[in-house]
Parts: structure tokens; sequence; C-alpha cells
């Protein structure tokens, strides 16, 4: 029901603490529209990090890259990503490429960072007879075949990127094959979240009753932050 999923998106808001959430993945994985519908349930802002730069230098993704190359775009994506991470309570979509650099899984750390993985035919189907204005890496004329072709070497290319993320999310059903929607996705999300925060406690709580054998008491690891000095007056 609509009251248990609020509930539910209450308990795990407060088990998640205002921790920011990341969305990466390949270019047609839906991360703005995923993005947005989580930073809604979960009550955060949205931001997606092109809309970010396009907003700040008044040009579109497409011709930052046509006019001052990909590696100033990459250096501009970096600097907003850092800018980003420093607010908690949001939920940040990521260009495509985001994942190639290791100062840019320096700031998403911060955060619970989800790959939305589609297959080549997936994310093909869905950027066909979308405005390629903003993708620079495709060509306008591209048909669906070659579509598949580049979307499966990008792929290729950045998947052991991908795969840091703390949390995957496939955008087909693992039987029928049949393609989630953004609304399935998030709720996805949302439990996958909810399982994570729940195994991170266990792991705390295995690490506290850890004990080695033959050490004396007062040698017990402690609750972090645990003094057992009294303070003095």
């Amino acid at each position: 029901s609509a009251d248990a999923g609020l509930q539910d998106s209450d308990d795990l808001q407060k088990e998640i603490g205002g921790t920011a959430v990341y969305l990466v993945g390949m270019m047609g994985s839906g991360k703005s529209t995923v993005g947005r519908l989580l930073a809604e349930t979960l009550r955060y802002r949205f931001f997606d990090t092109d809309d970010v730069i396009e907003k700040s230098l008044g040009a579109s993704v497409s011709q930052i890259f046509e006019e001052n190359g990909e590696a100033i775009f990459r250096d501009i994506e970096t600097k907003v990503l850092q800018e980003l991470s420093q607010y908690a309570r949001s939920v940040i979509s990521t260009g495509g490429g985001a994942v190639l650099s290791r100062e840019n899984w320096g700031n998403m750390r911060h955060g619970i960072v989800i790959w939305l993985n589609g297959t080549p035919e997936t994310l093909a189907a869905r950027i066909q007879g979308q405005e390629k204005e903003n993708r620079p890496l495709l060509k306008e004329e591209e048909g669906e075949a070659e579509l598949v072709a580049k979307m499966g070497a990008i792929l290729e290319e950045r998947e052991k990127f991908y795969r840091e993320a703390d949390i995957v999310v496939d955008l087909q059903e693992e039987k029928s094959g049949a393609v989630l929607s953004p609304e399935q996705i998030s709720l996805e999300i949302m439990k996958k979240m909810a399982i994570a925060v729940q195994e991170k406690k266990q792991e705390v709580e295995e690490k506290k009753d850890f004990k080695i054998e033959g050490l004396p008491d007062s040698m017990e690891v402690r609750e972090p932050f645990e003094t057992t000095a009294t303070p003095t007056q």
C-alpha cells in the first residue's frame, strides 16, 4: 500500500541518515528519470551533473565536447561532482563516463553508489528515436544495429568501473528479460539499499562481538568513541 511504502521510505531515510545517493551507468540507463523518482521517495534533492554543467556554462554537453574536447568536459564534471559531494540528502545522477576517474570515485565514496545495469540492446532501444543532441559519443545517423554494437563496446570498456558500485540494479527482469519501468527500478533500489544497510549493521555488530582468545577483558573491542575513563570535574 502507499502508506506502507511511505513508512518504508521513512525507515530507510532514518537508516541512511541523509547519506547521498549516486547513480552511475551508461547513457540510456534512465539515471535522470530514476533519480528524480528516488529523490521524491526519499525526500532528497535531485541533481543531474550534465544539467548542472549545462546551466553553469550555458552550453550543451555536445557543444562542450565539440568545442573544448572530452578532457576539458571530464575536468568540469569532476569539479561539479566535488561540489555536489558536499551536499547530504541528495540523489546525484552522473554522466556515463564519470566512473572512469579515480577522483570522481573519491567524491562518490561519501555516498551510496548504484549502478543501473542495462544490456546493450536495452540501452540502444531506449536511445533510438531520442534526440542525440546530448550524447556526444553518438552520431545522429546510427541505426539500431550500429547503436547496439557501439553500446556493447563502450560498456565493455567501462564495466569494470561500474562494478565498483555498492549496489547493482538490472534494468531487465532476470527471467523474462522484460525491461523494468523507472518506478520498478526505483523500488528495487530502495529494497537493495535497505538490505545493504542491514548487512552493514550486522557487520558492525559482529566486529563488536569479536574477541581474541586470551586477551584480558579490558582490551576487548569497545563501542567506537566509548571511553572507560571517568571525566574529571
